[in-house]
């Protein structure tokens, strides 16, 4: 089984990361609400009702290299333009030893026409 993205506020891939542009992190014992949508390649995260990242997977063309010229580490085979677009769901937690919780998870089908 080969995971292919991990995603908490910013798209943790087997790169270095595309980062949030800013961080709208409620206080500690306050709900965040993530929306992430994945359509094709490209996958938009949502924090608190607010757009914080944006990857086209298609601009990650090197396995040596992220678009922004940053290094990818070096046990990343192949490029993130060439992995699968479908799998499984990581929900990633426990920084520092911190607790988490999840409530209301939902996924579902994107209708068709469905436009970002």
């Amino acid at each position: 089984m080969k995971k292919t993205i991990l995603i908490f506020m910013g798209i943790f891939l087997f790169t270095n990361s595309l980062a949030a542009r800013r961080s709208l992190v409620k206080k500690p014992g306050e709900w965040n609400r993530y929306t992430i949508t994945c359509r094709d390649r490209k996958i938009w995260v949502m924090l608190n009702g607010v757009l914080v990242t944006e990857m086209d997977m298609r601009l990650w063309t090197s396995a040596k290299t992220n678009p922004d010229g940053s290094e990818i580490p070096s046990w990343l085979s192949k490029p993130v333009a060439e992995l699968p677009a479908r799998g499984h769901i990581g929900l990633q937690g426990k920084h520092a030893g911190a607790p988490i919780w999840f409530r209301k998870l939902r996924i579902k089908k994107l209708d068709i026409s469905f436009s970002f």
